[in-house]
């Protein structure tokens, strides 16, 4: 269940903490528009999925190693 919870929550916080660094990183010129927030959800929503996927990847990586040792 909390697996769930972060799978469905850590989208949302990353675009979150993207948008809080940039824009605390310069207040002054880092102003956020609405074309650069659809833009950023845009990517981070075409990303969404090829991150989801990137744990799986270290592990096939991982046994390939290892069979390839054998």
């Amino acid at each position: 269940m909390t697996e769930t919870l972060v799978y469905s929550l850590a989208p949302s916080l990353v675009t979150v903490a993207c948008f809080s660094t940039y824009v605390l990183s310069d207040p002054a010129n880092n102003l956020l528009t609405t074309e650069k927030v659809f833009a950023c959800m845009a990517i981070f929503n075409i990303l969404r999925l090829p991150m989801f996927f990137l744990p799986r990847l270290f592990m096939e990586t991982a046994r390939l190693f290892v069979s390839i040792r054998r």
